[in-house]
């Protein structure tokens, strides 16, 4: 005997006496080279729906703009009438939250705006220039066909 290992596969198990193939002899068909053979059992039920939250309706995104505008100005008023009525007694740091989260609306609500035109989200970060990059945004050419 030698120290090589041995290449040669073992008998198969049809080959052995007494064996009971599970599957007698049935087995599912080979998948094409290249392919998962679990591939199809992944595949999504015609139609497939995108959830409401990805659609790219211009006339949601206006909708969302319109909706996080209002929440700007309802959260800047309320940081202002919180500065202004409790001066000398409120901790200012409750009423700059309320700042802050006017001005995340206010970048939201042009993000909003410019993915209605047709234009890219993050276009809207230009809202953070004040006035000048609000008048870039109003001026830029709407690409949709549709009216509001």
């Amino acid at each position: 005997m030698s120290n090589q290992p041995n290449y040669y596969p073992s008998t198969p198990p049809n080959n052995q006496p007494n064996y009971q193939d599970p599957n007698q002899g049935q087995y599912q068909p080979q998948a094409p080279y290249g392919q998962n053979p679990y591939q199809a059992q992944y595949q999504p039920q015609a139609p497939y729906y995108v959830p409401n939250i990805l659609q790219t309706d211009p006339k949601i995104d206006r909708r969302r703009s319109n909706i996080a505008f209002g929440l700007c100005i309802v959260a800047i008023i309320i940081g202002g009438l919180l500065l202004n009525t409790n001066a000398g007694s409120s901790d200012p740091i409750v009423s700059s939250i309320f700042f802050v989260l006017g001005t995340v609306a206010w970048v939201t609500a042009w993000c909003f705006s410019t993915k209605s035109k047709g234009y890219s989200p993050w276009l809207g970060l230009i809202s953070i220039l004040g006035v000048l990059g609000m008048i870039v945004l109003m001026i830029i050419p709407n690409r949709n066909k549709i009216r509001y």
